[in-house]
């Protein structure tokens, strides 16, 4: 899978970064609209960001697999267009998927996923108060945190991958952010969804703070 086209060039009268952002290189500059009811299409546009009508695949063909987080194998579609672009370094694909909810119904997801710059353990991170309608296979584990872990669950066999993840200024965003989210790893990517459609509004808050996640993993945890 290659990189991603460019992101478009700045516009008078649009919304930039973020508070968050502090390495201007890698600031993730894309024009947003202020409305929430911006489509992923109009956005692309703006952005000169590629509308495709199919998933990305794997270098060899096979179909790209996101399973995790509210995902089952085999359990989610996505509905074109899939926006592909890039946000600092990285790129990105975001697009509305139907999935089977875990209570056993159809419902439209907004799902934005980025690539890194190798695989990672799996990680799954949702907000504490749906705890009682979720189950995991996997072993929580406690960050430093204590308001994040007040906030969130998180779940992995290997902890080190979620505190690499999991970057002190990730957390901050999450936790001063409505806890609507739900993230995971799979392979080469990390993804977030929320219930609903996507729009430009959600997409935003999604590359802020995967670009936050993604600048802050170290390249020793891609070398394990």
């Amino acid at each position: 899978m290659g990189r991603g086209p460019r992101y478009g060039r700045r516009r008078r009268g649009a919304n930039w970064g973020s508070r968050y952002d502090v390495d201007q290189s890698n600031v993730p500059h894309y024009r947003q609209d202020r409305h929430a009811t911006t489509s992923l299409s109009e956005m692309a546009r703006s952005n000169n960001w590629q509308l495709l009508q199919t998933m990305p695949a794997y270098d060899d063909g096979s179909a790209l697999d996101l399973s995790g987080g509210p995902f089952a194998p085999g359990r989610y579609t996505p509905i074109p267009p899939i926006v592909q672009g890039q946000a600092g370094y990285w790129v990105f694909w975001a697009a509305t998927v139907r999935a089977m909810t875990r209570g056993a119904q159809m419902r439209p997801y907004a799902l934005t996923f980025m690539q890194l710059s190798g695989l990672v353990p799996y990680v799954h991170v949702y907000p504490e108060s749906w705890r009682a309608s979720i189950t995991s296979v996997t072993p929580e584990v406690h960050l430093e945190s204590g308001l994040f872990n007040d906030r969130f669950a998180t779940f992995s066999d290997d902890p080190q991958s979620v505190y690499a993840l999991l970057n002190p200024r990730a957390m901050q965003m999450l936790i001063d952010s409505p806890p609507i989210d739900e993230i995971w790893t799979a392979g080469q990517f990390v993804c977030i969804s929320r219930v609903d459609p996507h729009h430009g509004e959600a997409l935003g808050a999604h590359l802020t703070l995967l670009t936050a996640i993604a600048g802050g993993i170290p390249t020793s945890l891609f070398e394990r």
